[in-house]
C-alpha cells in the first residue's frame, strides 16, 4: 500500500513543466486562445497576453495544448510567439543581484494577493521603488530596495516600471534567481526577456 501511495503523489517531469507553464496561462476565459499550455516538439510555452513563459523540452509530453494539465483534442490556434519575443542580442536593462531578487521575493510574499505590486527603476539609477496597491486602497505599501552602486540600467530605461508578482513568477518558472538576473529591453515600452536554466521568460512593462 504504501508503494501504490507513493506512486500516486509522484509528480512526473511533464506534469511539473505544465505546472511551470500554468502560471503565465490567462484565466480569463472571454481571451479563449490563451487559456492553453502549448507543448511543441522542444518546448513548452503559455502566454496570458501580460507576460508569457517559454521552457526547454517537452518533458516527454506529446505536442498539443493542455487546459488543465490535460492534453485537448480541439483549441483556437495559439498566439504568434515570435512576434514579441525579444532576441538574446537584446541590450542587457538591468541586472539584479540575488540579494536584490530576495529582497524583492519578500515584498511580493508579505502583501495581500489582490495587490497591485509595481517595481519602478528609478531614474537615478540605483533603486527599485516598490509599491502596492490593494484593491480599494487600504494597506497600501511603498518600499525600496536598493541596487548595487553603479549604474543599474542604460539610460532609456530608467524609468521601467514592471509588476513585481510577474517578475517574481518569471523568475520562478525559468529556475532563475540562483545568480545575478538580466533583464533585456529596447527601451522602456518594450517587452523585457529574462533567460534561466530552464528557458525564458518574457513580462510587458507598466506605464508609470
Amino acid at each position: 500500500m504504501a508503494k501504490t501511495n507513493a506512486s500516486r503523489n509522484h509528480i512526473t517531469e511533464g506534469e511539473a513543466v505544465l505546472a511551470l507553464a500554468q502560471t503565465h496561462a490567462s484565466t480569463d476565459k472571454t481571451r479563449a486562445s490563451l487559456l492553453y499550455v502549448r507543448v511543441d516538439a522542444d518546448r513548452v510555452w503559455s502566454t496570458d497576453g501580460h507576460r508569457a513563459v517559454i521552457l526547454n523540452g517537452a518533458g516527454g509530453l506529446p505536442e498539443g495544448a493542455y487546459l488543465g494539465g490535460v492534453r485537448v483534442a480541439v483549441a483556437p490556434a495559439g498566439p504568434e510567439m515570435a512576434r514579441v519575443t525579444p532576441p538574446e542580442s537584446t541590450p542587457i536593462a538591468v541586472t539584479l543581484t540575488t540579494g536584490v531578487i530576495e529582497a524583492i521575493r519578500a515584498i511580493v510574499a508579505g502583501a495581500a494577493t489582490k495587490t497591485t505590486i509595481t517595481a519602478h527603476f528609478k531614474p537615478d539609477g540605483t533603486t527599485i521603488h516598490i509599491t502596492a496597491h490593494t484593491p480599494r486602497g487600504m494597506g497600501d505599501m511603498k518600499a525600496v530596495v536598493t541596487l548595487t552602486p553603479g549604474p543599474c540600467c542604460r539610460a532609456p530605461l530608467r524609468g521601467l516600471g514592471i509588476n513585481a508578482r510577474y517578475l517574481v513568477d518569471a523568475i520562478a518558472a525559468i529556475g532563475a534567481g540562483a545568480r545575478d538576473l538580466s533583464l533585456l529591453a529596447e527601451d522602456a515600452s518594450a517587452p523585457v526577456r529574462m533567460d534561466g536554466p530552464r528557458g525564458m521568460a518574457i513580462v510587458m512593462p507598466m506605464r508609470i
